[in-house]
């Protein structure tokens, strides 16, 4: 499985989309808080595991697509 596209929802408006590489993808950033861990947190919850809420981030009121090709 190949994860393709993360698409986060809030509300109506807000839609964030992440497109991934087919080959390899690497999540990183010189800095802290960047949303490094949270994109990750978001992949994880699209999969289907229950990511618990933090105290800036509720999960469960966010929408997430993943599209993934087998």
């Amino acid at each position: 499985m190949k994860i393709k596209s993360l698409s986060i929802i809030s509300g109506i408006i807000n839609k964030t989309i992440f497109n991934f590489n087919s080959n390899k993808n690497l999540i990183w950033s010189k800095d802290n808080s960047q949303g490094k861990t949270t994109l990750i947190r978001f992949l994880l919850y699209s999969l289907g595991y229950k990511i618990p809420s933090t105290k800036k981030l509720d999960m469960t009121s966010y929408t997430t697509v993943l599209s993934v090709d087998n």
